[in-house]
């Protein structure tokens, strides 16, 4: 974003009485403000971007692609970039992702060791192999009852 963009961004705010930045123009059908900042499409069309993003990184930086953006106010229209106004934390991704390495035992209380672990190699998510075979024990004694019966 250059100065000048970032000066017409800051001319048509409006200011409300809790102190937030509200974007009077379009928004992404989710109540984002979007503002066009001349980027485009290898196909040539305008590529809009949130005003609470492009602000944010043009008063304080980049963002990190493990962090959100959250307001405090929960305003959705909100743009205003201060720090105690707007907080960075860990995408929902990247904060599961913190949280599994840390635990020792799953929810049934099987101990996490590798042969206990399996790792999904397309999604990198780990499951309890005891609990993933009482899982399938159960679906395939609903799926095929007569099976389970002893002759």
């Amino acid at each position: 974003m250059t100065p000048e963009q970032f000066e017409r961004i800051l001319a048509r705010r409006v200011i409300s009485p809790t102190g937030c930045w509200l974007w009077p123009g379009a928004d992404d059908g989710r109540g984002y403000g979007q503002v066009n900042l001349g980027r485009r499409s290898a196909a040539g069309n305008k590529l809009p971007e949130k005003v609470h993003r492009a602000v944010w990184e043009h008063v304080n930086g980049p963002i990190p692609p493990d962090r959100e953006l959250h307001h405090d106010c929960r305003v959705t229209l909100c743009f205003r970039p201060d720090e105690e106004h707007v907080a960075l934390e860990l995408t929902p991704a990247a904060h599961a992702a913190l949280h599994a390495a840390e635990r020792t035992h799953c929810r049934n209380g099987h101990e996490r060791t590798p042969e206990n672990v399996r790792i999904d190699p397309r999604t990198g998510q780990r499951y309890c192999r005891p609990c993933h075979r009482e899982d399938e024990r159960r679906r395939r004694r609903r799926r095929y009852p007569a099976r389970n019966e002893c002759k």
